[in-house]
């Protein structure tokens, strides 16, 4: 619909956008993570590092993938980095969540829960504290 010269958007296809973007963004960090949770594993089998790192690795590969995903699904939506980072860190802790729920029936994960839910959402936020729209200059 055009109303003097300019397109008008419909009512639900910006949140409809954002929400493509944040699913989007949750993807890259569930890969990126993945990713680096096989490099890790990789590097244990190898015995370039011990056993007792990959708790730590775990958790830095949560941080950065969120971090990854939450610069991806801010692309193009700057104005809603501060949703867009923490959900996507969110998104990643779910997904996380329910692929090793489906894979792992009888592991005892729910001690690492926590470590791990605070650094998907602690990486996303991170996301979007560095790509949030900076404020624009007034001249005098």
């Amino acid at each position: 619909m055009k109303k003097g010269g300019k397109r008008l958007e419909e009512k639900g296809s910006g949140l409809t956008a954002v929400a493509g973007s944040l699913a989007k963004g949750a993807t890259v960090a569930l890969g990126a993570a993945l990713l680096l949770l096989m490099g890790c594993a990789a590097a244990v089998s190898a015995q370039w590092l011990g056993q007792q790192t990959m708790e730590g690795c775990m958790v830095m590969a949560c941080i950065l993938g969120a971090l990854a995903g939450g610069f991806v699904a801010m692309s193009g939506h700057r104005e809603w980095a501060m949703a867009l980072g923490p959900g996507t860190g969110g998104m990643l802790f779910l997904m996380l969540l329910a692929l090793g729920m489906l894979l792992y029936e009888n592991a005892p994960i729910l001690e690492r829960v926590p470590s791990i839910c605070s650094a998907c959402l602690c990486g996303g936020t991170m996301a979007g504290i560095l790509g949030r729209k900076s404020k624009k200059k007034r001249r005098r």
